[in-house]
Formats: C-alpha cells, sequence, structure tokens
C-alpha cells in the first residue's frame, strides 16, 4: 500500500469505498490495465470489500473528504 517507488500508487489510506470501486472496475473492464485486471479476475465481492477495508486501515496517504 506505500510504494517506495513514484512509479506506483501509494493506496494505504485511501477511503475503502474508491479502492473497492476501482478494483470492481478493473474487474469488469471499465478501468483497462492488463496487470490490475488480472489482479481483480478471480476476486470475489468478499475479498474486494475485505482488501480494501485493509488498505484504508493502513496508515498512508489521508486526504479530507469533501
Amino acid at each position: 500500500g506505500n510504494s517506495p517507488s513514484g512509479a506506483f500508487p501509494i493506496i494505504a489510506g485511501q477511503y475503502a469505498d474508491y479502492l473497492a470501486r476501482a478494483l470492481l472496475e478493473y474487474k469488469n473492464g471499465e478501468r483497462t490495465n492488463p496487470i490490475m485486471a488480472g489482479f481483480a479476475a478471480n476476486l470475489s465481492d468478499d475479498d474486494i470489500a475485505d482488501l480494501a477495508a485493509w488498505y484504508a486501515s493502513l496508515d498512508g496517504l489521508k486526504t479530507a473528504r469533501r
């Protein structure tokens, strides 16, 4: 979740709803990235919710919700 490289996004601390939506969009093809699509392809809805909650719970990026 906290990438040491600028080539990868920091997802630790992102909002769970954003992370879940992004994973669902990779899974159903709305977002196109072959690597992420491959990761998301076999995730269940529960897997997605669990991953989103876990990454959201980590210290990392925090932004104010508007």
